[in-house]
């Protein structure tokens, strides 16, 4: 076994380095300079690195600025942009305050909830995870990513589900339904967040912001699209009408006891998080600060749900990962990668609306295979804005369609929280391409018959459309 597992690595190892010598032996040119060159092959060695898990995530997101400064692609200033980025420091605030909920418990007691208000089935289960993944969405977007995979196999360890079983299977698929896809479907995201940063940067004149509540109002549309994400795969699937059994639905409910103090407190927590959302056209916060302020106050006398332990234990790899990643998108800009990408790409959009975000779709799709989301979004997203400013048309639904391309998914390796998903061991690399590739064919067919006559109905292809 021993022997088989090295024999896998050093393929794994070959596989890296030929291809990535491929990369580095690609003819230069006046366009495709020596520079690009650097930065692709140092960019695809990494991806695989990550790809093959050859290192871990955060040593890989380490070493991407170090290897662009080392080869004299650019300055320290430019290589660590990534972390003066306000989608790191909203990732290190939704993450520590996941932490915090999952430590009150809050959570478990809401799935648990609504799976004795459903008898106890198994569709019941998933719903409850489905309908606590909104609430969270809609309270604290980014807050649940590994939230719901904790949860999800403490279930499976609760409720003794077997691993690479169905439930299994959907489990964790509909975990990341709720943790990942919800806020990115209907609240706001980590990649609009810094697709919207580089473009109010290059189109000041433009009205980009886009607070939480007109994200909340531009795609509304897509909360039937989470149910049908969960319900058809269910169907496909063919759970088990077999019932969890309510006796050990309510021993776990039992046990947890009465609602505790500390959820009282994260309940409070979740509602001044909301209020500022809701408040931003009033107060100018942008959403990485009611992050950052909801944190801060977690950790007041009287609130104490935040210590010394929760910040030392809280997994900082998630924003490690995005800084990296950014890292790519911003040196790749500063050498005109973006342009280059945009030349051979952009054509393919067309001068229809339709055309424009279908191709949208499948570009973010296809940089997923390649980079990583947050990578492709750095890269793609001032591209596809400059030619939609030039047709007249606003960009910020056309970078939603680019955004739900980004986010599908084939294997595992293509963004931090899918290899998260899969490292609990709980599903077969089959099941995951095959359930996953299911999620993407529904979001492209609903995008294109539901979400962008919607978009067009309220004039968001002609300019800015908000609550207030």
């Amino acid at each position: 076994m021993e022997i088989q597992k090295n024999k896998t690595f050093y393929i794994k190892w070959a596989l890296t380095l030929i291809i990535s010598l491929f990369i580095w032996m690609i003819p230069t040119s006046e366009i495709y300079t020596t520079d690009m060159s650097k930065f692709f092959t140092i960019t695809v060695f990494c991806v695989m690195l990550f790809a093959f898990n050859l290192f871990e995530t955060t040593y890989i997101a380490l070493a991407i600025p170090i290897l662009y400064i080392i080869s004299g692609l650019t300055t320290p200033a430019i290589a660590f942009g990534g972390w003066a980025q306000s989608t790191v420091w909203m990732i290190i605030a939704a993450v520590i305050l996941g932490d915090i909920i999952d430590e009150t418990g809050l959570l478990k007691r809401i799935v648990y909830w609504f799976m004795s208000k459903s008898s106890g089935s198994y569709m019941g289960l998933l719903w409850a995870m489905v309908f606590a993944g909104i609430i969270l969405a809609y309270m604290a977007p980014n807050a649940g990513s590994v939230l719901f995979f904790v949860l999800a196999y403490s279930i499976c360890r609760s409720l003794n589900i077997q691993k690479y079983s169905t439930l299994a299977l959907l489990l964790f698929y509909i975990a990341h339904i709720a943790g990942s896809t919800a806020p990115i479907l209907l609240t706001y995201d980590t990649m609009f967040d810094a697709a919207i940063g580089l473009c109010q940067s290059a189109f000041p004149e433009l009205d980009l912001n886009v607070t939480y509540l007109d994200y909340a109002l531009h795609n509304i549309i897509h909360l039937p699209l989470i149910l049908l994400l969960c319900y058809i795969p269910a169907k496909l699937w063919r759970v088990n009408k077999e019932k969890v059994a309510l006796n050990d639905i309510t021993s776990e409910i039992d046990k947890m006891g009465k609602t505790t103090k500390e959820e009282k407190k994260a309940v409070v927590l979740l509602i001044i998080l909301t209020v500022l959302f809701l408040t931003q056209s009033i107060t100018g916060f942008a959403v990485y600060l009611c992050f950052m302020i909801t944190l801060l106050i977690a950790f007041l006398p009287g609130i104490d749900l935040g210590n010394a332990d929760t910040l030392k234990n809280a997994n900082y790899q998630i924003a490690f990962f995005v800084a990296g990643c950014l890292s790519i998108g911003i040196v790749g800009n500063k050498l005109g990668v973006g342009t280059v990408i945009g030349n051979i790409l952009i054509p393919m959009l067309g001068e229809k609306i339709l055309q424009m975000s279908f191709m949208s779709f499948v570009f973010g799709y296809i940089v997923n295979l390649l980079l990583t989301p947050m990578a492709g979004i750095s890269i793609m997203a001032l591209p596809i804005a400059e030619f939609c400013v030039e047709a007249g048309i606003y960009p910020v639904p056309v970078l939603y369609m680019l955004i739900n391309g980004l986010n599908q998914t084939l294997f595992p390796y293509e963004s931090a929280g899918y290899v998260l998903l899969f490292s609990f061991n709980m599903i077969t690399m089959k099941q995951f391409m095959q359930i996953f590739t299911v999620r993407t064919i529904i979001t492209l067919i609903y995008n294109l018959c539901i979400s962008l006559p919607y978009w067009s109905s309220i004039g968001l292809f002609s300019g800015p459309v908000g609550l207030l």
